[in-house]
């Protein structure tokens, strides 16, 4: 009576560890377009357009992309990062980065002021909210989102 393959393999004991092995590496392996890995933040980002979306008691009035008027960047450095407007430091402060979410900590601040999405490799967003009232007195929200390009150096 001949005896299968699966019990040959069982006896090589040397040949089932290296199976084991390359399983769990193989399966462990990481996507290359992932952004999880903060170091693929490091650099300056460019921002590149904003887009406004305009609520008025509840109805979309407007909905427009603008090219970025200011030349603004933001470069990130070892956990630390440095906002530019116009070439001139605006902000510093160190940054977190969990969940393709970079959240900014501002040192004269202390307090989370900005949250980033981040999209791939190459794109970032900035999403922020306005509730208010305006001298109408409708009640108005506006959803402002920044989109910037990575400018790698």
């Amino acid at each position: 009576m001949q005896k299968s393959n699966y019990f040959k393999i069982i006896k090589n004991p040397l040949l089932l560890i290296f199976t084991f092995i390359f399983t769990i590496t193989s399966s462990c392996k990481k996507d290359e377009n992932s952004v999880s890995d903060s170091s693929k933040l490091q650099g300056s980002w460019s921002l590149v357009s904003t887009k406004y979306s305009s609520f008025i008691n509840g109805n979309l009035t407007d909905e427009n992309l603008v090219d970025s008027i200011e030349e603004t960047s933001v470069t990130f450095i070892d956990g630390s990062y440095v906002i530019r407007k116009n070439k001139k430091v605006s902000e510093t402060g160190i940054y977190l980065f969990a969940d393709n979410v970079i959240t900014l900590k501002s040192i004269k601040d202390s307090i989370n002021f900005l949250e980033i999405k981040v999209l791939n490799n190459t794109s970032l967003v900035t999403t922020t909210e306005e509730n208010y009232r305006d001298n109408e007195g409708s009640e108005r929200y506006v959803i402002e989102n920044n989109y910037a390009k990575g400018l790698k150096n």
